[in-house]
């Protein structure tokens, strides 16, 4: 399924800032990786970059309805030689002849402005060249070309609906209005200025609310005035982004209950620039999530479902007309769900609509980091989190050999397992036994016997059982020892522990997820994860290959899927060989995609296949 957006950054191999910015822009619209299962825009954001040979990697246009493409003037294309103005030139051109994109042009150096295949057009101008210095600024122009993009008015402006009381509220409202039209490109809606004579009162009013994004100004007066009820309940009817900037500075008696279920902001020495890129992000999302879950409901003929672009509530029963309703991740808590279901309309997400279940059934994970040093290795870390959050909401377990407790994966796996545990207790309202399990982690002997109490007691709190799988034939006196891998015998016995382990994993696993993995610098003879995917395929159970990540991954899907650099000790395998459930074309798919959201359907789709199968 085509994605409502996807955003491109092109950024040249020389550029100083190519990691940060692009960590910066995948935090900003897809997710917060440092913060596992965090709420995020879910907008898929690519890398385009030239390699070795200068070569620029062509966009496929076909994985979005609409895309948005950021090119970074730096200096090393200011200094370089003609191919990023050719690929630009060439993207312009396609453009024009209606190709469904949109260019945007960032000054990172002085003498950008001088190129003259982009200074036609009005680039995006960070203080001083520095996005990472005003990435503030930044981010809210993001926000604002993003939202324009995808309601099709890329040169219109987008307009903020000052709601506010004005017994207590009026000066902070007209620091507001001066502040949008002073320092962004956004424009206001300030009844005080613009409620022209002649005309009904009313209408005007709620014509500007369903046109706008509107930012309740939440004074302790706020809440018991009529027309800032009536502006709060047109917004939600009409489904119009709502963030409320709590002003509070007295007792409240009893606050309009309409106004909760949004976004909300403590507003704090007056900063209100925080508080309108809060609405601008929440802006965004709305747009996105409304096209997207439209695409789901389109293409599923899904003609019973209606749809809302944030979480639910009491009010939306009364608004909706059909029975069934679709929303976006995360679902709701245990107890709002009760009070929705309660009624003839069923409120599900995505995720819940597909149906998958895994009931109990213990998923391995193989994955490491690759050395291919990119700047884009955010991405592995994603589709980790992302591919852990489907199997555990699916009830299934993740299966993992790490060899540390609070480093790499064993440490990003433990963050995702603790966190699954936090929102398992706060949306189900159950405690969580202490020795349940979500995550289990094999440990090679020998590496277990370096944990320290307080590493096992952390494992435990996030709710990872860790076991060590000894090989055979070792005494229990060499079962406390710590084999060297600086002499022969010590090295064949740690590689002879690695190998059992995976055998291990290999028969207690149902299915097999394959992604990234170092190409070189393995104790074995052949790296890790090529051991893994030959151990996995003669169980024939299900293996996905995830090759767009890079790394030994790619390598191996490039050879099974792809049949090109053909890899010996597999030669004569083929997509067949991986018993997925997905047929050569979706399997391909699964060989170049970096989109972690068509990645994990697809892994969706093919374990309910095999599901089907097994029925």
């Amino acid at each position: 399924m085509q994605t409502p957006l996807s955003v491109y950054l092109l950024i040249d191999k020389k550029n100083r800032q190519a990691t940060e910015i692009f960590n910066r822009f995948y935090t900003l619209l897809c997710r917060d990786v440092e913060n596992p299962l965090s709420d995020g825009l879910d907008i898929p954001v690519y890398l385009i970059s030239n390699d070795e040979n200068g070569e620029i990697k062509s966009i496929d246009f076909e994985q979005s309805e609409k895309n948005a493409i950021f090119f970074f003037a730096d200096m090393a294309v200011y200094l370089g030689d003609t191919k990023w103005r050719d690929y630009i030139l060439e993207l312009k051109k396609k453009i024009d002849g209606g190709t469904p994109a949109i260019l945007y042009c960032v000054k990172q150096f002085g003498y950008a402005t001088d190129l003259s295949f982009i200074n036609k057009d009005q680039m995006i101008l960070p203080p001083n060249d520095d996005i990472i210095a005003g990435w503030d600024e930044v981010s809210s122009h993001i926000y604002d070309c993003l939202i324009r993009y995808m309601k099709d008015m890329p040169q219109g402006k987008l307009k903020l609906f000052i709601s506010h009381a004005k017994r207590d509220g009026l000066v902070i409202a007209e620091n507001l209005r001066n502040n949008i039209r002073s320092k962004t490109k956004l424009d206001s809606f300030f009844d005080k200025n613009d409620i022209v004579e002649g005309v009904d009162f009313e209408k005007q009013i709620k014509d500007n609310v369903k046109s706008s994004l509107v930012m309740v100004l939440d004074s302790d007066a706020y809440g018991a005035r009529q027309w800032c009820q009536k502006e709060i309940l047109c917004a939600k009817e009409c489904g119009v982004p709502v963030v409320v900037v709590d002003m509070h500075s007295d007792v409240i008696t009893r606050t309009f209950p309409y106004m909760g279920n949004v976004p909300s902001i403590r507003l704090k020495d007056d900063d209100l620039d925080t508080a309108i890129n809060l609405l601008l992000r929440t802006g965004l999302r709305y747009e996105y999530q409304k096209n997207y879950l439209s695409k789901i409901v389109k293409e599923g003929n899904n003609t019973d479902f209606d749809i809302l672009s944030y979480q639910p509530e009491l009010l939306d029963m009364h608004m909706l007309k059909k029975n069934n309703v679709l929303y976006p991740e995360p679902p709701v808590s245990k107890e709002e769900r009760i009070i929705l279901n309660s009624t003839k309309k069923k409120f599900i997400t995505p995720l819940e609509k597909e149906g998958l279940l895994l009931d109990g059934e213990l998923i391995s994970i193989s994955v490491s980091n690759t050395n291919e040093n990119r700047p884009d290795e955010i991405l592995l870390r994603d589709i980790v989190v992302e591919i852990s959050r489907y199997i555990l909401n699916a009830g299934g377990k993740i299966l993992y050999g790490g060899s540390g407790a609070q480093d790499g994966y064993v440490s990003l796996f433990s963050q995702i397992s603790e966190k699954y545990g936090k929102i398992k207790v706060e949306s189900e309202g159950e405690d969580v036994p202490e020795d349940e399990a979500y995550i289990y982690n094999y440990y090679a002997w020998p590496y277990m016997n370096v944990l320290s109490d307080d590493d096992m007691a952390y494992l435990k709190h996030c709710h990872i059982c860790a076991q060590q799988i000894y090989p055979d034939g070792i005494s229990e006196e060499q079962r406390k020892s710590i084999p060297s891998t600086q002499d022969e015998e010590g090295k064949k016995q740690i590689i002879n522990s690695l190998s059992h382990m995976r055998d291990v994993r290999c028969r207690e696993a149902s299915a097999f997820i394959i992604v990234g993995g170092k190409t070189k610098g393995s104790l074995t003879s052949i790296p890790g994860i090529l051991e893994e995917y030959i151990k996995a395929r003669s169980t024939e159970k299900p293996i996905y290959l995830l090759g767009g990540f890079g790394g030994e991954a790619a390598l191996i899907s490039n050879s099974v899927i792809g049949r090109k650099e053909i890899i010996d000790s597999i030669k004569d395998d083929t997509y067949e060989s991986l018993n997925n459930g997905l047929d050569y074309e979706e399997n391909r798919r699964l060989l170049y995609s970096t989109n972690v959201f068509e990645v994990i359907w697809l892994i969706i789709k093919g374990m309910k296949n095999i599901i089907k199968q097994k029925k």
